[in-house]
């Protein structure tokens, strides 16, 4: 590697180190607010299911005691009908009291089958929720036993920076903000004739000179400095 190149390589090293700290710590904060959004909407559905069970029931409470009310009056119209009293009068309200009974045994039945259906939903939720719930206290765990570590190293590598950035030659400073800004790798080994990560095509001169280390080169497609690829896996 070119002398000039040692120090942006360093430089470049312990960007891609601080850039891999803060994805890191992004993406647990990321997975954690996942995680709790899905448990939001899973107890909001809880929640949902719950205070509709207790509306049927009382819709349901409503409707039995209308059953009731009405069996009765039935039941009188019936033996009103048995005695001869009123027999067309009663036969009537006999039959009044059928159809409404059979109306209401059907609401009944209705809001029964809902319930089975919303209980069953409900068992689903208590796994989800159960599962979520770990899920997300795993996560909040291990934030707060990564993170302490994560800082500690975050603050060598950011204390040591203006260092690093000093040993870089001022006329590399420039171009490298730059690279950052793209998010192109600063150094870019060759891959045969071409650049290692535009796989633009460098002239036969280049690879020599990035070879014997006598100039340094920076890819025409890209902006990444060119190495030789035995540099690049050391």
């Amino acid at each position: 590697m070119h002398p000039d190149l040692i120090p942006l390589d360093a430089l470049w090293r312990l960007d891609r180190e601080m850039d891999a700290i803060r994805a890191a710590a992004q993406k647990l904060n990321t997975d954690i607010e996942t995680a709790r959004s899905a448990l939001v909407v899973s107890t909001t559905e809880r929640d949902t299911l719950s205070a509709a069970t207790k509306e049927r029931a009382e819709a349901e409470r409503i409707l039995s005691r209308k059953l009731d009310r009405y069996t009765s009056h039935r039941e009188r119209a019936q033996r009103l009908m048995d005695a001869g009293t009123n027999y067309a009068s009663a036969l009537r309200q006999h039959e009044q009291c059928s159809e409404i009974i059979d109306e209401i045994e059907l609401e009944i039945l209705e809001l029964m089958e809902q319930q089975e259906v919303s209980d069953a939903r409900s068992a689903e939720l208590a796994v989800q929720i159960a599962r979520e719930t770990t899920i997300t206290d795993d996560l909040v765990a291990r934030r707060a036993d990564e993170r302490p570590d994560l800082e500690v190293r975050f603050g060598e590598l950011e204390a040591a920076r203006p260092g690093k950035l000093a040993a870089v030659a001022f006329g590399y400073r420039a171009p490298y903000a730059r690279l950052r800004r793209q998010g192109t790798p600063a150094l870019s080994a060759f891959t045969g004739k071409h650049c290692g990560h535009c796989h633009l095509e460098a002239a036969p001169q280049i690879h020599i000179d990035c070879r014997t280390e006598r100039r340094v080169h920076a890819c025409r497609g890209c902006g990444a400095y060119l190495q030789a690829p035995a540099e690049a896996e050391e």
